[in-house]
């Protein structure tokens, strides 16, 4: 029998989770020494350690995690699947967005598939959230503009967007002394936007402590309402502002090397049934967004 298909690896993924033989022969109403066991056959014939064995205590290994992960993933593809075959009833779209993507690109996205007859569900969130949303199977495909590990998942490129300094006054900051005195309006841990900043600031040797003033707000609509007062500074995705920027309520800042063209990416689990389904999505949303920024273009020429 494939090893992949034996259910021991459902001893192995619930050792994972607990940390412990104990605590995994309860959960699964089976005796410690048959636990045990299990994990040692399922060594020898993956030919992989999967603990680590110290006296008493143990520790899994990063093969074990990856393992059950992948076994994870394949679960849910094989779940939906059987969903996509018994076709009772359509099954919704499970589509996840950023704050800040949900503003400029998903409001076309939706037009065109309730156009095509889709049902979807919406869920933003930011991007740590939805790759772990993706994870856990809750949504289907995530739309994300953070930095994050590739590898992990199916992913299908969107294009590019400007990312750069905004505020309301239109001779704000023009070196980084001068804008690290002005204070800042900075995302939540976990925002694509505030990965995106701290990372450029950490390739320059700055970080967002360098600015004297820090206030943290989880939603960018938020910031733009604040940066509106006049008060204060903020970085993201310049379509986000496109409108404000043209009507001269907001203006973009010129600060020294900071010229950011960001990639926005489509994620979904890997090996996905409905892969073809989500590279329909990725050329419409490509398109559009490809053709909102020659319009911009032409309107700065």
């Amino acid at each position: 029998m494939n090893p992949l298909y034996d259910h021991r690896l459902l001893t192995l993924a619930t050792l994972v989770e607990t940390g412990s033989f104990t605590a995994t022969a309860e959960r699964l109403f089976i005796s410690q020494p048959a636990v045990s066991q299990q994990i040692t056959a399922l060594e020898n014939e993956l030919n992989l350690e999967l603990v680590h064995r110290r006296g008493k205590r143990i520790q899994v290994t990063k093969a074990a995690e990856h393992l059950t992960n992948y076994l994870h993933c394949e679960s849910l593809n094989a779940d939906q699947l059987l969903e996509q075959l018994r076709g009772a009833e359509p099954v919704p779209l499970r589509l996840g967005a950023t704050l800040s993507l949900a503003e400029f690109m998903l409001p076309e996205l939706l037009g065109e598939l309730v156009d095509a007859g889709h049902q979807v569900k919406i869920h933003t969130a930011n991007t740590d959230q939805l790759l772990q949303a993706i994870d856990d199977g809750t949504i289907d495909l995530a739309l994300v503009e953070g930095n994050f590990h590739k590898e992990a998942y199916g992913i299908l490129p969107l294009g590019t967007a400007a990312f750069g300094p905004v505020m309301a006054q239109p001779h704000g900051p023009r070196d980084w002394e001068a804008a690290f005195n002005t204070p800042l309006y900075l995302r939540e841990a976990g925002s694509g936007t505030r990965m995106i900043l701290e990372g450029w600031l950490a390739t320059h040797n700055y970080s967002v402590n360098d600015f004297s003033r820090v206030i943290e707000v989880d939603n960018p609509t938020t910031i733009i309402k604040l940066l509106l007062q006049g008060r204060g500074i903020s970085f993201m995705y310049l379509p986000l502002v496109e409108g404000l920027l043209r009507d001269g309520k907001l203006h973009r800042l010129d600060l020294p090397d900071f010229v950011v063209n960001h990639p926005l990416t489509m994620v979904y689990r890997k090996n996905s049934v409905a892969e073809s389904q989500y590279q329909q999505v990725a050329k419409f949303l490509t398109s559009h967004h490809e053709g909102s920024k020659k319009k911009h273009l032409g309107r700065e020429s």
